[in-house]
């Protein structure tokens, strides 16, 4: 719902699905990560519940994981669709699980393991 939403409310060139979904889970990622909002209205709750935002970058990372091999093809953000982006939350839940942490926070492992960070 709050992606459809938002995606009516963009300008006329970048409604699409995957820039708006892209832009929700940045957002809910960012206010997790804020300590005052958290612990005032005590979102550590959603953590569980959050995506990571998907990207190019984040993609080619989940297809290089053993359980990402079956995932299709990234295309380009504004070409992505629900049914594609559940098939790689649905990856990223299964490889943030075997890494100890929630999917929320797999951008952030994949740009320092980019970035030559351990």
């Amino acid at each position: 719902m709050t992606t459809r939403h938002l995606k009516g409310r963009l300008p006329r060139g970048a409604r699409n699905w995957g820039a708006a979904r892209k832009a929700v889970n940045i957002f809910l990622r960012d206010v997790l990560y804020n300590h005052y909002l958290r612990s005032r209205h005590t979102l550590n709750r959603l953590e569980e519940w959050l995506e990571v935002p998907l990207d190019r970058d984040v993609a080619a990372a989940l297809r290089g994981e053993s359980e990402g091999a079956a995932l299709p093809r990234w295309k380009t953000i504004k070409r992505l669709t629900p049914d594609v982006s559940r098939r790689y939350q649905s990856v990223a839940q299964v490889v943030a699980r075997r890494k100890g942490t929630q999917r929320v926070h797999l951008d952030l492992h994949y740009w320092r393991r980019r970035d030559g960070a351990t």
